[in-house]
């Protein structure tokens, strides 16, 4: 048996020292006055952020079987270079602009990222060992917290060009720039997956590999300070269920010759109901989903030959099947195969 515990510490400091008139930094709500006296005259901030981990592990032997587990958790805080920014398009944002009497142009802004989340990741695992099966079937599970789940800037009432010059932006450009804009979110995967080898002669030998996972994206919208959703939705539901299995044969029926047969089907199936989120003037687009089936299959020999030559013939197939949004209304996208 085995038994492991472990902790450690990560200080991350920004190279840079950046002069800002930003206050709250670290915050999900910083502001940013205007500065009168210029390029230069804010003051400095040194950005860092600081991991703190710990862990817990184990493992045993019973006989031909061996159980190991662990758990992992990992917080991270501080602040990173980040920054905000939007353009005014004509056709949707009125009262939107950066130069007066054209509803046109674009702005980014300096505001660092909050960061204050947990990461924990949980491990367990079953190990068999046989003289002619060799089996490991598991459990792997992530879980992501984050505290600051959007950041609302606030915007000065006049801002600068790029040479430092006042520009007399019209007044829906601190609306059009002030919205929340979204972070990480909570999410979460569990995943199951059984390996094997199995020896069927002394010269064929296959092994396999089954793997189930499903990852889930349910951050409430209000909670994480991004108001606006469509009526009667209160998070994105968002949940992908990916299946793989695989088996390979590798036989060497004589000593120079070597054979190999491989099949692999993985489904990539995404659930994350389609809603309309996006609308640009009175224009109204939905998310796209994507899921996506994939067959291949390998047959492949390999002679070597004398002179430290050797050969390789072969013959391989792949069938990619794929499943779109069951809308046509969004926006922005190439068109693709449904069928490779």
């Amino acid at each position: 048996w085995a038994l492991g515990a472990t902790y450690g510490e990560l200080r991350r400091v920004n190279p840079f020292t950046v002069n800002t008139g930003v206050q709250g930094t670290g915050s999900a709500t910083p502001s940013a006055p205007y500065l009168t006296g210029g390029p230069g005259s804010g003051g400095d901030t040194d950005l860092a952020t600081k991991r703190r981990g710990a862990g817990f592990g184990g493992s045993k032997w019973l006989g031909e079987f061996q159980l190991e587990g662990s758990v992992n958790t990992e917080t991270k805080s501080g602040a990173q270079l980040f920054g905000i920014g939007n353009n005014c398009p004509s056709t949707a944002a009125a009262g939107c602009s950066f130069t007066p009497g054209v509803t046109s142009g674009f702005g980014i802004l300096y505001f660092p990222q909050p960061i204050d989340y947990n990461h924990t990741q949980v491990e367990a695992r079953v190990n068999y060992i046989g003289s002619a099966l060799q089996l490991s079937g598991g459990y792997y599970g992530s879980f992501f917290s984050n505290d600051y789940g959007s950041m609302t800037p606030g915007i000065p009432g006049t801002l600068n060009n790029a040479v430092g010059q006042p520009l007399p932006a019209g007044p829906g450009v601190q609306t059009y720039l002030g919205q929340p804009v979204a972070l990480a979110p909570d999410n979460n995967y569990n995943g199951l997956d059984l390996t094997g080898s199995y020896a069927l002669l002394d010269n064929v030998r296959a092994n396999f590999k089954l793997a189930y996972s499903q990852t889930r994206q349910d951050h409430d919208f209000a909670s994480a300070g991004l108001p606006g959703a469509p009526a009667g939705v209160s998070n994105l539901d968002g949940q992908l269920n990916n299946t793989l299995a695989q088996v390979r044969i590798v036989a060497t029926p004589i000593a120079k010759l070597s054979l190999t047969g491989e099949y692999r089907y993985t489904d990539n199936e995404d659930d994350t109901p389609v809603v309309f989120y996006n609308q640009v003037g009175t224009v109204s687009f939905t998310n796209q989903v994507t899921s996506r089936t994939r067959h291949d299959a390998k047959l492949e020999a390999t002679y070597r030959f004398p002179w430290q030559l050797q050969g390789t013939a072969g013959v391989g197939y792949t069938q990619i099947d794929r499943h779109f949004t069951s809308t046509a209304s969004y926006s922005g996208i190439s068109a693709q195969r449904e069928e490779t």
